[in-house]
């Protein structure tokens, strides 16, 4: 059980970064 959290937990926190990273790409571009 605990390991599915964990693996839940990481999935989020990676799904999270790659959403601010896109947000951080488009600002750049836009500014470009």
């Amino acid at each position: 059980m605990i390991s599915m959290i964990l693996f839940s937990a990481l999935f989020a926190f990676a799904l999270i970064c790659y959403i601010i990273l896109s947000v951080m790409n488009r600002k750049e571009h836009k500014s470009k």
